[in-house]
């Protein structure tokens, strides 16, 4: 991904995008893609990334592997028209967006240890069930039916495009076009942008 100075993250940043943005599409040397959920996980090695995918899935072979592989998330996003500036005829169409790629070394998680990274797959976005509520038969059977893995966190990318190449007076003027286009959360970015 190519980012002007104006546009990166810092990787703090992009760690913090990815916790609230956290769909992301597994992409492995095989140009195989899944999108899937990705839990951001501190271990006492560093940060890495966690998910699942289906035992039947390609992909498989790559995690078995330990290939390198890249995960990508994208968030909020909007087109931005040169209607929207005070001199039109001096600035060109342009998308505003936030998108983070992380890349690093695949590993399969051990069978004894995948109920316990799928209980922190669901404990992410569940606040009423667990994994624990369904009988031992059932979860069994459901977890030899899936792939949990880590993804290390070696190199990370992050590119947010908020127009902070432009004077602040443009990024009002923008910032309320797209208020007016419903596009409130780019809107809100812009306007926290230095």
């Amino acid at each position: 991904m190519f980012i002007p100075p104006a546009f990166q993250f810092s990787d703090q940043e992009a760690l913090v995008f990815v916790k609230t943005n956290d769909f992301g599409v597994l992409v492995t040397r095989d140009l195989a893609m899944s999108h899937i959920p990705m839990l951001l996980k501190q271990t006492t090695s560093g940060a890495v990334l966690c998910g699942h995918i289906s035992a039947r899935n390609p992909q498989v072979a790559a995690i078995r592997a330990g290939e390198t592989a890249k995960v990508m998330f994208s968030g909020p996003h909007a087109y931005i028209s040169p209607m929207m500036y005070e001199q039109p005829l001096r600035n060109v169409p342009t998308w505003n967006y936030q998108a983070v790629e992380i890349m690093g070394r695949l590993k399969a998680v051990a069978p004894k240890d995948t109920h316990a990274s799928m209980a922190a797959q669901v404990e992410q976005y569940e606040t009423e069930w667990a994994i624990d509520d369904l009988s031992e038969k059932y979860v069994a059977g459901n977890l030899q039916a899936i792939l949990a893995f880590e993804l290390s966190i070696d190199e990370i990318i992050g590119k947010n495009k908020m127009s902070q190449n432009k004077p602040q007076n443009e990024r009002d003027k923008v910032a309320g076009h797209l208020d007016a286009d419903g596009q409130n959360i780019v809107a809100t970015l812009m306007r926290m942008e230095i």
